[in-house]
């Protein structure tokens, strides 16, 4: 999807006592302002409708009412939100508007000042045990505030993933392809959502994807885990072909983390291997458990340092 031709003066002049305070960041499907609106930061996102082409096949305006459809649930699920790892809705509501005849959206949400995990793991490669207990914990903690809302996010990565800078916790961001597990209608059959190299084998049963529930967040986050505790991806590699990556993720058994790098605390790697069991049964019934197993971990590595 191609991302909107805006300036700074545009947002400016679009939104009442607005001032863009730094450079535009153009991230997947959006293009987003850091703002001061009467004075409070946010994010201001701006999505582009013209020219849409999307993972299905449709006509425009099915794509066009598809990508709506996205954007008014992940506002919906913000607005309910409680959570302090998971950006939250701001004060600019989701609005239609033309601007040199492009179509665009945009609303605002929580400013996140920090950097994502991504960026954060391309520089240093991976992260001591103690910062991956936390990552481990602020992300579960956002899984379940989700799960309790029926909802599961879908798309788990560490570019999804970011660190404040004030406090070192971790955000669970973009709630764009969250499934409403009440809503039967959303998602076109045939079409998988999210993000391939993160995706748990439920992701990839087409036919049954309406049955996955917060394990399935569970398992891409154990990708993600095993990333930042290894340095590298527990199935992918640069290049290989998206089927032998999906055989990989449904079938190919795990190494565990502390054979990768023997420095890794078992109970760590006990965890993470769990997290990334092919069936759901295999991973943790419920949230509080594995958090009460994170907790552990902590004492555990305070004991020893």
């Amino acid at each position: 999807m191609a991302l909107p031709q805006i300036t700074s003066s545009d947002v400016e002049d679009l939104i009442p006592n607005c001032k863009v305070v730094g450079k535009s960041l153009g991230g997947g499907q959006k293009l987003v302002f850091p703002c001061s609106v009467d004075g409070t930061l946010c994010a201001i996102k701006f999505i582009l409708l013209n020219n849409l082409t999307d993972d299905f096949d449709g006509t425009i305006a099915s794509k066009v009412e598809a990508v709506r459809a996205r954007v008014e649930r992940e506002i919906t699920i913000m607005q309910k939100i409680n959570s302090p790892y998971i950006a939250k809705m701001g004060a600019v509501s989701l609005t239609a508007t033309t601007l040199s005849e492009q179509n665009i959206l945009f609303y605002s949400e929580e400013w996140i000042d920090g950097q994502d995990l991504s960026q954060i793991l391309q520089s240093s490669n991976k992260l001591p045990p103690e910062e991956v207990v936390k990552l481990g914990v602020n992300i579960v903690e956002a899984i379940s505030e989700l799960w309790n809302l029926n909802k599961v996010h879908r798309d788990i990565k560490p570019q999804n993933i970011t660190r404040r800078a004030c406090d070192g916790s971790y955000v669970l961001l973009d709630l764009g392809l969250a499934l409403d597990l009440d809503d039967k209608s959303l998602t076109q059959f045939g079409f998988v959502p999210g993000t391939k190299v993160y995706f748990s084998p439920e992701q990839l049963d087409v036919a049954h994807k309406r049955d996955i529930d917060f394990r399935s967040d569970l398992f891409s986050l154990g990708i993600v885990l095993y990333q930042a505790i290894t340095g590298i991806h527990p199935f992918y590699t640069y290049g290989m072909p998206d089927q032998e990556l999906f055989l990989r993720i449904n079938s190919q058994p795990i190494i565990a983390p502390n054979t990768v790098d023997s420095n890794i605390p078992k109970s760590l790697s006990d965890i993470i291997c769990r997290l990334l069991s092919k069936q759901p049964s295999g991973r943790y019934r419920k949230c509080l458990l594995l958090l009460n197993e994170f907790k552990k971990i902590y004492i555990e590595l305070g004991e020893n340092s």
